[in-house]
């Protein structure tokens, strides 16, 4: 959009016709373009990290959706989203994550918004989900995730079965149990909370891997990532 003399991009822009007799640091505001646009859901999903006590309470969330838009009630789920790439393990056995879990009681498992998962991430050790994004400013964000449910007594904590990397960085995670819920693999309705983390000011890389073992079946979709931040306006980039 401009360039400005404050890193949050606010006030008058700076006027390239003042004369400048030392060093200036300027920073650069811009809206994305035809880079997938934010979602917005068409019901807010709560989280388990809202908390008055939690620092990132009243911070601004974005939701980035792996299935960018929500499902429509038609044959076909909708497309991965602009900003993801998805690559299988190297010995996954079953489903594709780029193809969407369907079953006949319940089509693609969409969320109360309407969402729906990327796709089969059981037995797919290796198997990665890569989102390209982008950041108004350098910033700390608090990263969520989006799981499916299980209906096991005993259910898998998330570093058993997922690791996350911001800008090739893992993070260490609250590694908490997974959602539980009336339907295996059903939509769990919760974000939750990952780690804090830092995003650079412009391009930055988020991903989720897969760990668990090929044979393995105490795995979970995954639906998309919720980002707090304080002043950053977050947004997908077309992955390329």
């Amino acid at each position: 959009d401009n360039w400005y003399e404050n890193a949050a991009g606010t006030g008058s822009a700076f006027d390239f016709n003042t004369a400048i007799n030392a060093d200036k640091t300027l920073y650069a505001k811009w809206t994305e373009n035809g880079g997938g646009s934010t979602p917005t859901p068409g019901a807010p999903l709560p989280d388990d990290h809202q908390g008055t006590t939690e620092k990132d309470a009243s911070w601004k969330r974005t939701d980035l959706y792996a299935r960018h838009t929500p499902y429509d009630g038609g044959e076909s789920a909708p497309a991965v989203a602009p900003y993801v790439t998805v690559q299988d393990g190297p010995d996954y056995t079953g489903t594709s994550m780029a193809n969407p879990p369907s079953n006949a009681t319940n089509r693609f498992r969409a969320d109360s918004a309407g969402y729906v998962p990327i796709g089969n991430t059981n037995k797919n050790n290796g198997g990665t989900i890569t989102y390209a994004i982008t950041s108004s400013v350098a910033a700390e964000v608090g990263v969520y995730v989006e799981l499916s449910a299980t209906t096991s007594a005993t259910p898998a904590k998330f570093d058993e079965i997922f690791e996350v990397y911001v800008n090739s960085a893992k993070v260490t995670t609250s590694n908490f149990t997974l959602p539980t819920g009336t339907t295996n693999w059903g939509a769990s309705d919760k974000f939750q909370f990952v780690s804090y983390s830092n995003l650079n000011i412009g391009d930055n890389t988020l991903q989720i891997k897969i760990i668990m073992p090929s044979t393995g079946n105490n795995g979970a979709n995954f639906y998309g990532f919720r980002l707090s931040a304080q002043s950053a306006t977050i947004a997908g980039k077309t992955a390329s």
